[in-house]
């Protein structure tokens, strides 16, 4: 993210109570360890997940974004939101996991006709199966503008593991899978016309179609498939 600009400092007046920390800039903490009891996880996934909104990061305007280490879950729609307008902006999503989220682990559109680069590496995108029925709808949804590459990500438990999309600004959608793994899923990889899906030394297990053509274009370089499953 870019460095913002600092406001200059405002004076409170006297007649407020001031924190202990006004003077010293320094918070006081409770004594607590960092790692927390199975309760307290417990705890915390439950008031997270009521509190839960439509996505979990939301990405409206930046130029770069880092990513790193961090464990989204149970947003009604996107795990991450990329929405942006900045011309040639930057993802990368690393070492993570987006998990049982309503509609995408990752959405990535552009609202302007500008190109959004979005790398996601070690990262694992998950549904949750009750009954057979998936909570996640798409693993990866690329829209228009998008170009993205899964390196050493799993996706697993969806509808599409990733689909492409011809909806916002910009140009087609590109896409490459990289040394990744898509699990049970109705359709691997889905493409749509004028977009272009790449796949090499990746692995698609348990899935229904492991291409849906659709118009666009599909490529594969070693890639291993391991599917009982079709090419549409």
């Amino acid at each position: 993210m870019l460095k913002g600009v600092v406001s200059p400092m405002r004076s409170v007046p006297d007649h407020i109570v001031k924190p202990p920390y006004a003077a010293t800039g320094q918070v006081k903490r409770r004594p607590e360890s960092a790692v927390k009891s199975p309760d307290v996880i417990a705890r915390m996934r439950r008031a997270g997940a009521a509190a839960a909104g439509l996505s979990g990061i939301r990405i409206i305007a930046a130029k770069s974004v880092h990513i790193e280490n961090v464990q989204i879950a149970g947003f009604s729609q996107n795990c991450i939101d990329v929405a942006t307008t900045t011309a040639a902006s930057q993802v990368t999503i690393v070492d993570s996991m987006l998990q049982h989220c309503g509609t995408n682990g990752l959405n990535v559109v552009t609202t302007a006709a500008v190109a959004v680069n979005v790398q996601v590496q070690n990262t694992q995108i998950l549904g949750s199966t009750t009954a057979g029925v998936t909570s996640t709808a798409t693993g990866v949804n690329a829209q228009n503008g998008s170009r993205i590459v899964l390196d050493r990500t799993m996706i697993a438990n969806v509808t599409t593991g990733v689909n492409q999309v011809n909806s916002g600004g910009g140009a087609a959608s590109n896409v490459f899978v990289v040394n990744s793994s898509i699990h049970n899923a109705a359709t691997a990889l889905k493409s749509v016309t004028g977009a272009i899906m790449g796949a090499t030394q990746s692995g698609f297990y348990n899935c229904g179609t492991i291409f849906n053509i659709n118009g666009g274009s599909l490529f594969t370089t070693e890639a291993t498939r391991f599917c009982t499953a079709s090419v549409a």
